[in-house]
This record gives C-alpha cells, sequence and structure tokens, in this order.
C-alpha cells in the first residue's frame, strides 16, 4: 500500500529520487545533511551517515497520514550493514553514524533498504549482530564484528 502511494506521488508530482549517475549522469539536487525537501504532502530529510562508501545518504520519507519510512540505501539492511571496503569505506565511521544517526530514530520506523527484505529500526538494534551493543551496551570495536561477505551491498 504504502509503495503504492509513493509511486502515485511521485507519478502525481513529477518528482525525482536521484543519485549519482542518474539523469545526465550527476547529481540533480545535493541535499546537506538533515536538509528536508517537501512537496504533494510528502517530505524526505537527508541523513548523511558515512562509513559505507563516500556520499552515503538515508532518506527519511514522512507521508501524510502514513507510518514514516527510512530509505537505508546500502548503509542498513536486515541482519546487516553495508560494506566498508568501497572508496572512502571506513567500519569505524559506519559504527559511529549507525549510533549517532540510525539508532536514535524510533523503533517501530520501518527501514527500506536497497537489497534483502524491510526491517525497523528497533528490530535492528535487537538482533542485527553489528549494531547490537552500539546503544546501551558498550560498543564492540570494528575488529570484533563478524565478516561481511562481498554480497551484501
Amino acid at each position: 500500500m504504502f509503495l503504492e502511494r509513493l509511486c502515485l506521488w511521485l507519478a502525481r508530482t513529477n518528482a525525482w529520487i536521484v543519485a549519482p549517475g542518474g539523469p545526465e549522469g550527476g547529481i540533480v539536487l545535493g541535499l546537506d545533511d538533515g536538509q528536508r525537501v517537501s512537496g504533494g504532502g510528502a517530505t524526505f530529510t537527508s541523513l548523511h551517515p558515512p562509513g559505507h562508501t563516500w556520499g552515503s545518504v538515508c532518506l527519511r520519507l514522512e507521508v501524510e497520514g502514513e507510518a514514516p519510512v527510512l530509505f537505508s540505501g546500502d548503509h542498513l539492511f536486515a541482519g546487516s550493514v553495508g560494506r566498508t571496503d568501497l572508496p572512502g569505506g571506513s567500519s569505524e565511521a559506519l559504527l559511529a553514524s549507525m549510533a549517532d544517526k540510525i539508532l536514535p530514530l524510533d523503533d517501530d520506523l520501518a527501514v527500506l533498504p536497497g537489497h534483502v527484505p524491510t526491517t525497523t529500526i528497533g528490530r535492528e538494534r535487537a538482533t542485527n549482530p553489528f549494531l547490537v551493543g552500539l546503544s546501551g551496551a558498550p560498543a564492540r570495536s570494528a575488529r570484533e564484528l563478524p565478516t561481511l561477505g562481498r554480497a551484501t551491498g
């Protein structure tokens, strides 16, 4: 239901969601961390969580009458996190940005990753082996985290 409404909103407003490499091969709209863009009853708030790659971005979408969602891109997945072996990637920066920008979000916030099933912030805070311990308990160092396979993000 939500995705149908999002597609209808995008079609009705002629809006684009574009990242580097989109139309004409470049950024259509650059967003600063925390910047909000509103229109057609919807508001996108950008979150810049470093660590996966240079320029990593998550978008929180709020649509009137709907629960908000987080498009996490390749930063956060159900049970995993994004790779850090790409240009600009850093395990330490990824964990810090999770603790500072992602985990403080509401438990019931739906997360729509770039790959794999949807999840929630609360589920990932409680069960994601990369995140357990980042809020409330002492954080683990990047060396103590499970190794990511290349298939994830």
